[in-house]
């Protein structure tokens, strides 16, 4: 069989010459067991004399075994994706192994192979996928970047030395030659894609590189299989792999990418470039895999690429500019299917560095949730859902009481379209009376690429405002006030800098009430080169003032890779602060105390322990006051293996102390597939606790509640049905106290096909009354992807 790469090429040469390999690949004859000899699998453009064979799962016999009885020699063996091997030898020795007992299937080796690339326009990829609308805004936001993931590239091998790379590529294994390099320069194209500095997705992913093809892009069915179960077998997770490569139907390497899936690994694929249905296409057509189909530049559906029901997700894939294998800093333009699947990689990376549990059908449903809806033309029978990589991160957790009357509320904003913002007040006791009123322009302003909804009390009248900024080209700060009944007063003040420099590289945009004037603030940090801390101020209509005042080492310190800046209250002053930590290698807490006008008074006190922790990968950092004296504390969860929760309590003055007390059982159940973790109040004793839902199975909430020593009493009471419906694709938990008893109760909305909103109330012991009243057009609106709660 002809199997060749889904690799670029020019519009206008697609490939026909594989059309064959569909046909070769019918319906495989199952070998008799009484039989002396048995039906191979033959494939075109075969390996002569070269064999790959498929023991049934319950059998011992090895490759070995069956080779010293029948005839051959073993060339490889597999016993993680594929439980088989590969052999060489003649036809009439793998008819008789294929009638052993102990054998499923045999087929023949086949070769793999892909075309040069030809140039094509500069890149716009990333610079599509961050966003709903086709037009683009020429820059890529997102909100991590990935740096305890490992992706698994598949192909041609990577030029590790590359600078896009950072240092972060590896060599991982080579299956088809001694090269131990990428000589072709497909696989380092791809690897661009996923993780580069300049066109990955996922920024700061760890690369590793899978050779299973030459340096003329040449290969075997045995080396793709051997790769597959290599990976398989040593991956680190949370991990992707990358396939941008297919052929024909083909049973044993869909086999081997199932089994690779099941072992935790999240493959994306490409769909191939024939203009076909790729259910006939391997490892396209495994519906375990995230099967990839390419774009072009106006979200058109590629000429080239596959299509049909087997296929998951659009991604862009022409004129793709990536690095290149020519030199360290070398780039080139390629198209392809290709091309659009380490989008989705990348894509896939992101969710897991948030996620790191989550399973690859928890990850594929993800990405498919959020995907924009309906906007591929000529999808040609693949569902129309183009990637987009601005993912929720499955949980809200901050006060939102819209008309004062101390419940909080729930509202929906940045859909491309809406003129409104719908607005779920809650009555107290699960039910929600919906409002949605027409706001001029703010709705429209909501949905623009790269916005920040920024969530607050604006003009301190105690109900919830909503604010905008982050947009490139911007010079105003959009300010949707809340008038108490659905209804809101927009203002779009000018404001001098300020919103262009909310679009620097690097930059983290926090709120809070940095001069306790009751009215929410906006912080800027960690912008690539600064040395101050610009704070927009509110002033209460509309207008803010800004400072931008010198602050010394802690801007350079908030532009750390993988660095987490938490804006809380460290000194019980009524003033927001900054604190810093995630960063390997540290051994403090950076804190920048607001002084009120925009100063802040920089500490970076030494504290054991707790700053290694807390750069430990997948951890989970939480905030909140854990021991009632006003103060922010900081607490960590999530890292597989852990039988503690570190917490590092603020003295107030810039130094921490730490406690690492065991905790039964709580944080191993941190690490469930789908978990989402809360720190908040949940029994109105002014502590934060911690409480877990969404896990994977499910039929309770566990709680951790803070004994305000660092100790944390653990419950763990059945819930019905509320644990099932947290663990749905799409979903939003909003922690929030919706009967106003000051305990954080808990919602869920964004399900596709909802019509209520589900309310797990908090009793304060553990346990949750749950109610699940139907709500008119929300549960609706929630769920249209680019929805935003507020």
């Amino acid at each position: 069989m002809y199997m060749r790469l889904s690799r670029p090429f020019g519009l206008g040469r697609i490939l026909t010459t594989t059309v064959a390999c569909a046909a070769a690949a019918a319906a495989f004859t199952a070998p008799a067991a009484s039989a002396q000899t048995a039906a191979i699998q033959s494939v075109s453009d075969a390996i002569p004399d070269s064999y790959i064979v498929v023991l049934k799962d319950n059998r011992v016999s090895t490759a070995g075994t069956l080779t010293a009885r029948y005839g051959g020699t073993v060339t490889s063996s597999w016993h993680n994706a594929l439980n088989g091997f590969a052999a060489r030898m003649n036809a009439t020795q793998a008819a008789k192994i294929a009638a052993d007992p102990a054998v499923s299937y045999v087929q023949q080796n086949g070769r793999v192979t892909i075309q040069d690339s030809q140039p094509s326009p500069p890149s716009w990829g990333i610079d599509r996928v961050d966003q709903r609308q086709v037009a683009r805004d020429n820059r890529y936001v997102f909100e991590t970047a990935a740096s305890n993931v490992r992706a698994y590239v598949i192909d041609t091998g990577i030029r590790i030395s590359h600078t896009t790379f950072g240092g972060r590529a590896t060599w991982g294994t080579n299956t088809v030659d001694a090269n131990n390099t990428d000589c072709h320069g497909h696989g380092t194209h791809v690897a661009g894609t996923v993780g580069g500095t300049e066109y990955g997705v996922a920024k700061s992913v760890n690369l590793v590189a899978v050779k299973v093809l030459d340096c003329s892009g040449n290969g075997s069915w045995e080396g793709v299989i051997s790769g597959v179960d290599w990976v398989t077998r040593n991956a680190v997770k949370p991990a992707v792999a990358n396939m941008s490569l297919g052929g024909g139907a083909n049973a044993a390497v869909d086999q081997a990418v199932r089994n690779s899936i099941g072992s935790g690994v999240t493959y994306a694929v490409a769909s191939a470039n024939a203009n076909q249905d790729a259910c006939n296409w391997s490892p396209a057509r495994v519906a375990e895999a995230i099967t990839v189909n390419a774009t072009d530049t106006n979200d058109r559906r590629a000429a080239f690429s596959n299509w049909g029901s087997c296929t998951d997700i659009f991604a862009p894939g022409v004129g793709i500019v990536s690095s290149h294998h020519t030199s360290d800093t070398a780039s080139t333009s390629m198209q392809g299917t290709s091309m659009a699947s380490p989008h989705v990689a990348g894509a896939a990376a992101l969710w897991l560095a948030e996620h790191p549990y989550d399973t690859p059908g928890l990850v594929g449903a993800a990405l498919a949730a959020n995907a924009t809806q309906g906007a591929v033309g000529d999808p040609a029978g693949s569902p129309n859902a183009l990637l987009n990589t601005r993912l929720p991160s499955g949980v809200t957790d901050h006060d939102a009481d819209y008309n004062k009357d101390n419940r909080d509320d729930l509202a929906l904003n940045g859909v491309p379209g809406w003129g409104s913002i719908p607005v779920a007040f809650s009555a107290g006791n699960g039910n929600f009376n919906v409002t949605n009123a027409g706001v001029t322009n703010f709705a429209a302003w909501s949905a623009s690429p790269g916005v920040q909804i920024l969530s607050g009390d604006f003009n301190g009248d105690g109900r919830t405002d909503s604010a905008l900024t982050g947009v490139g080209g911007w010079a105003s700060i959009p300010v949707a006030f809340s008038n108490g009944d659905g209804n809101f007063t927009i203002t779009n003040a000018g404001v001098a800098n300020f919103p262009g420099w909310a679009t620097t590289p690097g930059v983290k945009i926090v709120t809070g009430d940095f001069n306790a004037d009751g009215r929410t603030d906006i912080a800027l940090t960690g912008g690539n080169g600064w040395a101050s801390i610009p704070v927009a101020f509110s002033n209460g209509d509309g207008n803010f003032t800004v400072t931008n005042a010198g602050v010394a080492n802690f801007p350079t310190w908030a532009s750390s890779p993988n660095v987490k800046v938490v804006a809380k209250d460290f000194n019980a002053d009524n003033r927001t602060d900054l604190a810093l930590t995630g960063v390997t290698g540290w051994g403090s807490i950076p804190v920048a105390f607001s002084v009120g006008n925009g100063n802040f008074n920089v500490t970076n006190a030494g504290v054991p322990n707790f700053p290694t922790w807390a750069s430990t990968p997948n951890v989970k950092l939480l905030s909140g006051d854990f021991n009632a004296d006003g103060r922010a504390d900081l607490a960590l969860t999530g890292v597989a293996g852990w039988g503690s929760i570190p917490v590092a309590f603020s003295v107030g003055n810039g130094t921490f102390n730490v406690t690492n007390a065991g905790v039964a059982n709580f944080p191993g159940w941190a690490t469930t597939a789908g978990v989402k973790i809360v720190a908040r109040d949940l029994n109105a004793d002014n502590q934060a606790d911690i409480v877990l839902t969404g896990g994977l199975g499910w039929g309770s909430i566990p709680v951790a509640f803070s004994a305000g020593n660092g100790n944390f009493n653990v419950t763990n009471a059945g819930v019905a049905n509320f644990p099932t419906w947290a663990s749905s694709a799409g979903i939003e938990i909003v922690a929030r106290d919706y009967n106003g008893d000051n305990r954080i109760d808990l919602a869920l909305t964004g399900v596709a096909g909802w019509a209520s909103i589900p309310v797990a109330f908090s009793v304060g012991n553990g346990t949750f009354n749950v109610t699940n009243a139907g709500v008119p057009n929300f549960p609706v609106w929630a769920a249209t992807p680019g929805a935003r709660v507020l």
